[in-house]
């Protein structure tokens, strides 16, 4: 018996068809021949027509039979409406207020128009966008689009386009070797497990605090319960992925890293090496095999292993590989289409979206605040993500905004423009809006926390934001600080730096003072309160019109007392000489505001008003009294009679933060080889000074990755 297929609106039934017949269902029914290429799914005559090439098979004739597209009545229908309401809207034009019509262009039309007035299918209404193929992360490619139009029609597979390490591994023979030789590299001269078991389970706590698993990682894991370090080592160590492999050993050289012979005595005997020999063996390792290898490094697993090494390269000092590391993170992830806000594929669904976007932001933000830091071009800062990823939260939301802040204060910088006042005034303004709407709960946090009111991950986030936003105030005024010695209606900005600086040091006690440690791998912090620690002695020296008063000077005095004491318990702890470094340089500066440069001082100051000065980062250097103090006719008296201008508070920092400025008048721009700078002498010197630099600065500029590691041979040791 003929079967009856589903009947469509305003259409005649049609008949089933027999079976048996080798044609399709579309050339049978324009009994035309049905002609298939070799290995081709489709005929030619659906090709050439775009139409599904069904076979005639009842439960596919059902499905072949719908139609969805609309007759020529309901067309003509449609077509009429639009007429008609064109002539109702011509006519009420002249009696209709001007304002009612505004409010309905600014409120109804964007809302409704496009579904209260019927259109044609192919007339696209006002409101209405270029229908394009979310799904593919090519789709924005300019030679795709070309092929991928109204003339030609690129043809596409039937499954959607996967993520670079999921297509493509099981069908090259070559590729797959690569990856068993890559992994038993990776893999050969581990310890043994039950040692490593030790070693993770004794130095697991960084673990949380870090964060090292991204979205991106977490969606090649899949349902696999990875809560702890030994779980996702474990569940590394059993993947085929080189680059998953590459992460689990950078968590163990991190675990490494953190054994104190002071404690983990009975683990370091059982090494075969010491901690620092195989901190360095692992580390290199992924960064010979995963980060210079483009096969591994252009995925998704070996973007999160460059952020990982990132942040490695952070905590122990390295801010420039960081800044080099993240650039090229940023490069693989846009390779990839993960900074793409809509959808990468079909199969993508709303919360994978949303954590690789969240994750995309947060590789942003870390790159932008290590450029702001050295003073150095950013790659990317966020902007193709919409601000309303982040309204959920008032922490994610201002963090957001510094992001956005701090791209534009690198801009300032960069363009020359760093004594531009009408550019700091602009990115103020919009500071002072971003921190407009955050409440009591932000500002006070570990009173919020001990109450009850904001969870511990909630404190730790808004603790970071506070010190990212003191960080901004303090780079954003420091330039117009500098200048403020030569022009006194720049007082203001002074003082705003000042008081930027107050603020991020209080911020940096209660870090160091977390209960449970949670930032004690996070070193960059002791530079940072290095710097602000400068700027206020830099205060208590007079720097910039009469002064402070005497009872803000003791306050600042007894906040320095305080951050040379955390400073040095945060020395004290496993592998952390930036928090050494900072001691001895502000000790030395601390002594210069309590006896002066005199020729008759013991100490840092015992070279004829010359001292040395170490600077984390940087190395020792050797400061003078500057240009306002050294024409006043007297080779050393009392600081507080006169404006001396140190090193640290000049072009020092262009290596160190960037955010200085330079009086364009009295400056080189030829790095450190000018013949003077600001009262600090670099090189050759036209004055019969002794050289004022004792540094190799090539070392500290070169990024050479073999140079720096000489001092983990001998770690805890």
């Amino acid at each position: 018996m003929p079967m009856d297929s589903p009947q469509q609106p305003n259409s005649i039934p049609r008949k089933g068809m027999r079976k048996g017949t080798r044609s399709c269902y579309e050339c049978r029914i324009r009994k035309i021949r049905c002609i298939f290429a070799k290995d081709a799914t489709i005929c030619e005559g659906c090709t050439s027509r775009g139409k599904r090439c069904t076979e005639q098979r009842r439960e596919l004739l059902e499905e072949a039979a719908l139609d969805n597209r609309e007759s020529l009545r309901a067309r003509i229908a449609r077509l009429e409406a639009v007429i008609q309401a064109s002539n109702i809207a011509v006519e009420g034009a002249s009696t209709a207020p001007r304002a009612a019509l505004s409010v309905g262009a600014g409120t109804g039309l964007d809302s409704s128009s496009s579904t209260s007035i019927p259109t044609p299918v192919s007339i696209p209404t006002p409101n209405s966008s270029v229908p394009i193929d979310k799904d593919s992360p090519q789709s924005i490619d300019p030679i795709v689009t070309l092929f991928d139009n109204a003339i030609w029609r690129r043809r596409r597979s039937g499954s959607a386009p996967e993520p670079t390490s999921r297509v493509g591994e099981a069908g090259n023979p070559a590729a797959v070797a690569k990856h068993v030789r890559t992994r038993e590299a990776l893999l050969s001269g581990l310890i043994p497990s039950d040692l490593l078991g030790m070693i993770l389970s004794a130095t697991c706590s960084w673990w949380h605090t870090w964060r090292p698993l991204g979205a991106w990682l977490t969606t090649s894991m899949g349902d696999a319960e990875t809560t702890t370090l030994q779980d996702f080592v474990i569940w590394a160590f059993d993947s085929l992925n080189p680059s998953i492999v590459g992460m689990a050993l950078l968590c163990i050289a991190v675990c490494l890293q953190q054994l104190d012979i002071r404690v983990h005595q009975y683990i370091i005997r059982q090494l075969p090496r010491l901690p620092g020999e195989l901190f360095q063996e692992y580390f290199e390792k992924v960064d010979r095999l995963i980060l210079n290898d483009s096969d591994y490094a252009s995925t998704e697993e070996g973007v999160e292993a460059t952020i990982l090494s990132a942040k490695i390269y952070m905590n122990l000092g390295l801010n420039k590989k960081c800044w080099v590391l993240l650039h090229r993170a940023i490069t693989h992830s846009q390779l990839l289409g993960l900074h793409r806000p809509e959808r990468l594929f079909a199969s993508e669904t709303e919360m994978e979206r949303q954590r690789r976007i969240k994750s995309w932001l947060s590789l942003c933000s870390a790159d932008v605040y290590t450029s702001l830091i050295l003073g150095l071009p950013y790659a990317a800062d966020g902007r193709t993500i919409p601000v309303t990823q982040s309204w959920h939260n008032a922490t994610s939301l201002l963090q957001h905004n510094l992001t956005q802040l701090s791209g534009k204060l690198v801009d300032r910088n960069q363009m020359g423009l760093s004594l531009s006042v009408s550019r700091t005034e602009e990115i103020q303004r919009e500071l002072d809006v971003a921190t407009k709407g955050l409440d009591e709960l932000f500002w006070d946090s570990p009173t919020a926390l001990v109450g009850g009111k904001i969870t511990r991950e909630e404190y730790l986030e808004q603790l970071s934001a506070q010190l990212w936003l003191y960080q901004l105030l303090m780079l954003l005024h420091m330039p117009l600080m500098i200048y403020s010695v030569e022009d006194a209606q720049l007082e203001k900005y002074r003082t705003s730096c000042l008081d930027a600086s107050r603020n991020l040091l209080k911020v940096y006690h209660t870090m160091r003072s977390d209960s449970h440690s949670a930032f004690s791998m996070v070193k960059v912090i002791d530079y940072q309160a290095f710097v602000c620690s400068a700027l206020l002695v830099l205060g208590l020296l007079g720097y910039g019109g009469s002064g402070d008063q005497p009872v803000t000077q003791e306050k600042d005095r007894y906040l320095l007392g305080q951050t040379i004491a955390t400073l040095r318990q945060a020395a004290s702890t496993v592998n952390n000489p930036m928090a050494s470094q900072a001691v001895q340089g502000l000790e030395s500066l601390m002594f210069l505001d309590r006896d002066g440069c005199s020729p008759r001082t013991e100490g840092p100051c015992e070279m004829g008003g010359q001292a040395r000065i170490t600077v984390p980062q940087i190395g020792t250097i050797t400061i003078s009294p500057g240009e306002y103090y050294t024409n006043s006719g007297k080779q050393c008296t009392p600081l507080g009679k006169h404006l001396p201008v140190f090193a640290f508070s000049h072009d020092v920092f262009q290596g160190a933060s960037g955010q200085v400025s330079q009086n364009p008048t009295l400056s080189s721009n030829d790095g450190f080889h000018g013949e003077q700078l600001n009262g600090i002498e670099f090189g050759e010197n036209l004055h019969p000074e002794p050289p004022s630099i004792d540094f190799d600065w090539t070392s500290a500029i070169t990024p050479n990755f073999e140079d720096d590691w000489a001092w983990l041979n001998d770690l805890n040791y």
